[in-house]
């Protein structure tokens, strides 16, 4: 304590040439069937070993589930469930440790094409072409919404979860298959915090999209003008 000190410290990198410093970047996901969805991305390092793949379904964790060797850049995940939004990350993995993961990419897998019928839970919307169905969560239950089809707006409809006075969501799938638009649109407002997924299928192809608001959470409006690039 009386006199002053001095002392020499060595930090030593116990990972060099380990653990990748760049996260993959530029991660893709796209469909390829009812049941798996192609992912593609970029490799920023050169030092991994392989990859690391991680899949989310909406509202749930991450969990890994597929590897690939170094310099992989795509991979095709098998096993989903089919008209369902999954969402990935990758890693890089190396000698002794992870790089970051990469953004987020999702994308629903194909349903079985097939007509739309309407029921208690489903809309068939503009001229029958596609199919609507909303499920709904809170931290006491969960469900799916009852549909309340618009006759004199048929490429509307609405949607209840808890009583028929109490309308939630109102969906159109509005056809812009004209140039220079070439879609089919999907425009939604819903009036609830309630989590609830909304999907609506185009009966024709199988082609999913899938919309997700999380429990607790102001819904947004929604106005998808890229949709369904499957005119006519």
């Amino acid at each position: 304590i009386g006199s002053p000190a001095s002392a020499v410290l060595t930090i030593l990198d116990n990972d060099s040439g380990g653990g990748p410093r760049n996260a993959p970047s530029n991660l893709t996901a796209q469909a390829q069937s009812t049941s798996e969805i192609l992912l593609n991305w970029s490799d920023n390092s050169t030092n991994e070993i392989g990859f690391r793949i991680e899949q989310q379904s909406l509202g749930g964790a991450f969990a890994e589930v597929a590897t690939t060797a170094a310099n992989a850049t795509s991979i095709v995940i098998g096993g989903l469930n089919p008209a369902t939004f999954y969402n990935f990350r990758v890693r890089a993995a190396g000698a002794s440790g992870f790089s970051p993961y990469s953004k987020v990419a999702g994308a629903a897998t194909n349903a079985v094409p097939a007509p739309c019928v309407e029921g208690l839970n489903t809309l068939c919307v503009t001229g029958g072409r596609f199919k609507v169905e909303v499920t709904w969560k809170t931290s006491t239950g969960s469900g799916m919404g009852i549909a309340v089809p618009l006759a004199s707006a048929p490429a509307s409809g609405l949607f209840y979860f808890f009583d028929p006075t109490n309308i939630e969501l109102l969906v159109k799938v509005l056809n812009a298959c004209v140039n220079p638009f070439n879609r089919y649109w999907v425009f939604f407002a819903a009036t609830t915090n309630v989590q609830f997924t909304l999907t609506v299928t185009d009966t024709q192809t199988g082609i999913v999209q899938v919309y997700f608001n999380p429990l607790n959470t102001a819904a947004a409006p929604v106005q998808d003008t890229s949709a369904f690039a499957t005119c006519p």
